[in-house]
């Protein structure tokens, strides 16, 4: 026995102490059993047992009582000061989810952002961790997570996703009193696999994917190259948004998953010069239809609905990228695009920003691509330069 627990009448000011426990070895083993504080699933706190194993009590690793004593200690009875403040619950990890952490997704997040993270919860999360209780999860858990993304080949941004969502999961646990002291995930350590690689399109590939799409999608892809709105934002469009006399397209929408919804922040939100050969494709659009109300959407499906931006680009977007040699083409590519070709043209990093809505300008220059050309030409005149003294004249 470690330490007693307070008798009745002990002074009332002194905590109920946690650090007690009672080791005895049992068979090969040392067993350590101590009494806890939990929350049951409806709040209530209650006493509860606990047994663990410490380690071998025979044999060549055999561990003495004080090393026992130390272990268990280390492994189990520091921890129980803390909570013994705010006493964690017994509830696994899946069980917080699916009676806290998904209704709190549902109030708190966009419509794409509770997609996301039920995925990386069905697909990462709940698989590896739902099983346990939200106070056995240790650190040692988290890693060997990431390590097996690393081992699945994903990207280092997925893994920093997963460990983020996992992270929102105990920050709601210790604030609703299901867990109590650090969080897992801190100080864990995402691997630095290869970044996804999203590049713009040059001038020539931008013309010939536009010129290979059919209307309306052509007049969709060239809205997105020129003025960096993203998809969802295009989707949205109302033909009230387009405000030819001003000169502007007005973003105030944005359609995803077939939902409208505000745009993915406040800065997104605001009026994008509206390029003159873009208003007369508008206008041509416009003019193929036989009546039009000023709520209809602008790129619309057969049945009035706004596109599909996945079914265009599976059936249209992407067969018309794999012709040209340019598979990697997407909806968002249009968007880099945007901010490298205007890079080249001369907009400075303020102005690309505030066409792009970025609210960090950090933002704005990871959308700039350097074009490939422009650097060879740069290199290889540097190089003749510094080589002259050494290549011989030919």
């Amino acid at each position: 026995m470690f330490r007693r627990s307070p008798r009745p009448g002990d002074d009332m000011a002194r905590r109920r102490s946690q650090r007690t426990g009672y080791l005895r070895r049992k068979g090969p083993s040392w067993i350590l059993r101590w009494r806890e504080d939990v929350r049951s699933a409806a709040g209530e706190i209650a006493r509860h047992k606990f047994a663990r194993v410490i380690g071998p009590a025979a044999g060549p690793a055999a561990l003495t009582r004080k090393q026992a004593q130390r272990l268990s200690w280390e492994t189990v009875l520091q921890r129980l000061d803390t909570t013994g403040l705010h006493p964690g619950s017994l509830l696994t990890l899946r069980q917080f989810v699916d009676a806290h952490f998904r209704p709190h997704l549902d109030a708190r997040c966009r419509l794409s952002g509770q997609i996301y993270y039920r995925y990386l919860l069905r697909k990462w999360v709940l698989p590896a961790l739902g099983d346990l209780r939200l106070r056995d999860v240790a650190p040692a858990d988290i890693e060997q997570l990431l390590q097996q993304l690393a081992r699945a080949g994903r990207a280092a941004k997925t893994a920093r996703h997963v460990q983020q969502c996992a992270a929102a999961i105990f920050r709601l646990a210790r604030r609703l009193r299901h867990y109590s002291g650090d969080l897992p995930t801190d100080g864990a350590q995402p691997h630095r696999g290869q970044a996804a690689v999203r590049p713009a399109l040059s001038w020539d590939q931008a013309r010939a994917l536009i010129a290979a799409l059919p209307p309306p999608i052509d007049t969709l892809a060239l809205l997105l190259a020129t003025t960096g709105l993203r998809i969802g934002e295009a989707c949205a469009l109302r033909w009230r948004s387009i405000r030819v006399d001003l000169g502007v397209v007005q973003v105030r929408e944005n359609y995803v998953l077939g939902h409208y919804g505000p745009p993915k922040s406040s800065r997104s939100t605001g009026d994008v010069p509206l390029p003159r050969a873009v208003q007369l494709q508008l206008q041509r659009l416009r003019q193929r239809r036989a009546w039009i109300a000023p709520e209809d959407p602008v790129f619309a499906a057969r049945n009035g609905r706004p596109l599909d931006q996945h079914n265009a680009a599976a059936r249209i977007l992407k067969p018309a990228a794999r012709r040209l040699g340019i598979p990697w083409a997407s909806w968002h590519c249009f968007r880099h695009t945007a901010a490298s070709l205007t890079d080249q043209l001369g907009l400075t990093e303020a102005e690309r920003q505030k066409l792009l809505r970025h609210t960090a300008a950090s933002m704005t220059l990871h959308y700039t691509h350097a074009d490939r050309e422009r650097i060879r030409q740069a290199v290889d005149q540097l190089a003749d330069r510094l080589s002259a003294a050494i290549l011989p004249t030919i």
